[in-house]
């Protein structure tokens, strides 16, 4: 799965991150799901899939604390630390960039 996504093939990354949730959700096996989730939610963020990457991030953490994997679940919590201070920046820049337009074109207009 990661060797595709270190091959610049994050479509086939993602396909077989996929096919292993099923998988493992069929088999009644959850022993990886939740590093299958934080898989799937560091290939959604690279993609720019920001919400379905946080889902995927917040099911592994919701696994993890089920099976009381510590580990996995500080893992799985800092990445959507990440991912969510990432967007927070993204649309702190925007906002900001944005009101310096208004302020620009009200001065303008003076």
């Amino acid at each position: 799965m990661q060797g595709y996504a270190f091959d610049g093939k994050p479509d086939k990354a993602l396909a077989s991150v996929e096919e292993a949730l099923d998988l493992t959700q069929q088999g009644g096996e959850e022993q990886y799901l939740a590093s299958i989730h934080l898989l799937k939610g560091n290939l959604l963020q690279g993609r720019s899939n920001s919400e379905e990457a946080e889902q995927s991030f917040r099911t592994s953490i919701e696994v993890s604390r089920r099976q009381s994997a510590k580990s996995l679940e500080l893992r799985t919590t800092t990445a959507l630390g990440r991912l969510l201070a990432s967007l927070r920046s993204r649309r702190d820049h925007l906002f900001g960039e944005s009101q310096r337009n208004d302020c620009l074109s009200a001065e303008s207009k003076r």
